[in-house]
């Protein structure tokens, strides 16, 4: 499986999410943006693990892949925008569209392929946001498809 399909599928289901802020307020990778101040907006970024083999002779064995998607949420720190709860409520969303052991569809097909978990991290304030994190860790088992 290519690192493109892992990439569709967590963001497909990240995208989802409700209240998630929309397109023009989303940071993913190998994008240029900068955020406007007073304005909620995310920033996506996918972290590889290392691929081990699970099966012998390497040549068409099975191989699992691990790794997480990294999506990092910042709310302005104006009180009217909700702050602090509103990050709360939308870390929890987020949370919900990736339970543990769920599986998920690559190209329509359900595969060897399904989270680990889910985790936030806790917020912090810096000069304009309170922001906060969530790592969705995944799992996924392939055909080898090198020697």
């Amino acid at each position: 499986m290519s690192d493109a399909l892992i990439v569709a599928a967590l963001e497909t289901r990240l995208f989802t999410v409700p209240g998630l802020p929309d397109a023009s307020h989303r940071a993913l990778e190998n994008t240029s943006y900068e955020p406007t101040v007073g304005e909620a907006w995310i920033r996506v970024t996918h972290r590889w693990g290392n691929e081990r083999l699970r099966t012998l002779p390497a040549s068409g064995g099975r191989v699992w892949r691990f790794g997480f998607m990294q999506v990092d949420l910042f709310v302005p720190l104006v009180p009217a925008t909700g702050g602090a709860g509103a990050l709360t409520t939308l870390a929890q969303a987020v949370k919900d569209v990736f339970p543990a052991g769920a599986p998920l569809a690559v190209g329509g097909t359900v595969t060897d392929f399904y989270l680990r978990e889910s985790r936030r991290w806790g917020g912090q304030r810096d000069r304009t946001w309170w922001s906060d994190h969530v790592d969705v860790r995944w799992d996924c088992v392939v055909t080898n498809p090198t020697f």
